[in-house]
């Protein structure tokens, strides 16, 4: 989903005007910009998961280039954690796009093996 698709959506969900769910939409990223870069650097939203700031240390690496021995240094990196009922929001829907394709499979398969009863 592309923002404008989101800002879209927000909209006839809220019952408001795109316009006004862009400039949701827009507090909601720079907040969310603002407690990562924070030095507490964490965001929790129930529900969704947590954004979280985590350092990552120092380490040798290779140049693709050239294939010489570098030195990575230390960084910070934005993670996100998704919440448990997120985690299982997805395993659901998986499951059921699951079902569908064996569904479809079983179709396919009965339809092969029915026209091949018919040609004899």
């Amino acid at each position: 989903m592309t923002k404008p698709e989101l800002i879209s959506l927000i909209s006839k969900k809220a019952m408001i005007p795109k316009k006004s769910a862009g400039v949701v939409l827009e507090t909601i990223i720079d907040t969310i910009h603002t407690s990562l870069t924070d030095t507490e650097g964490k965001i929790r939203i129930s529900d969704l998961g947590t954004f979280k700031v985590i350092k990552v240390n120092a380490r040798k690496g290779v140049n693709p280039r050239t294939g010489k021995d570098m030195i990575i240094p230390e960084m910070r990196l934005a993670r996100f954690y998704p919440a448990k009922s997120l985690r299982q929001a997805i395993r659901d829907n998986d499951n059921k796009t699951e079902s569908k394709t064996k569904t479809k499979t079983k179709t396919k398969t009965q339809s092969k093996s029915e026209s091949k009863s018919k040609r004899a």
